[in-house]
C-alpha cells in the first residue's frame, strides 16, 4: 500500500481482480498491457494521473471504484480506439452515475480529441471545439 507510481507493461497478460485495491498512496498508474482488470484501482483515493495505452482493448468492471481524486484519463489511442475498448457498463464503478455526480472522473483525453462527462444526459459527450 505504500507505492506511489506503478506501471503495467505489456507484457502483462493477466491479472487478477483488485490487484492495486486499497494502495492509498498510488498517485500515478500506467497501463500498457491489453486489459484492466476489475476492482484494479479500487479505494486509490490519491491516484490522479492515469495513462491507458492504445494497447489496452478490455476494462474489468468497477475498475475505478472510489478513486476520487482521477478526474481525467490520458488515452494513448484515438477516440475511435477508445470507443472499441470492451467496457462493461459499471466500468467505473458500480454505480458510475453517482461517482459523476460526487466529481469524479469528467474527461477522457484521447490523441485526436476529448470525451466529457455531460451530466444531463448522463453519459459521454465528444468534445466539440
Amino acid at each position: 500500500t505504500a507505492i506511489a507510481e506503478v506501471t503495467v507493461p505489456a507484457s502483462v497478460k493477466t491479472w487478477g481482480k483488485y490487484v492495486f485495491s486499497g494502495c492509498a498512496k498510488l498517485k500515478t498508474a500506467r497501463v500498457a498491457c491489453d486489459s484492466i482488470g476489475a476492482f484494479a484501482f479500487t479505494r486509490c483515493t490519491a491516484l490522479s494521473s492515469l495513462i491507458i495505452s492504445a494497447n489496452c482493448r478490455t476494462f474489468g468492471g468497477n475498475m475505478l471504484t472510489y478513486c476520487e481524486s482521477l478526474t481525467a484519463i490520458t488515452y494513448e489511442g484515438t477516440k475511435e480506439q477508445w470507443n472499441a475498448i470492451t467496457k462493461p457498463t459499471n466500468w467505473m464503478a458500480s454505480d458510475a452515475k453517482t461517482n459523476y455526480h460526487n466529481g469524479y472522473l469528467q474527461r477522457i483525453n484521447c490523441i485526436d480529441g476529448s470525451f466529457v462527462w455531460d451530466s444531463e444526459d448522463m453519459d459521454w459527450k465528444e468534445e466539440t471545439a
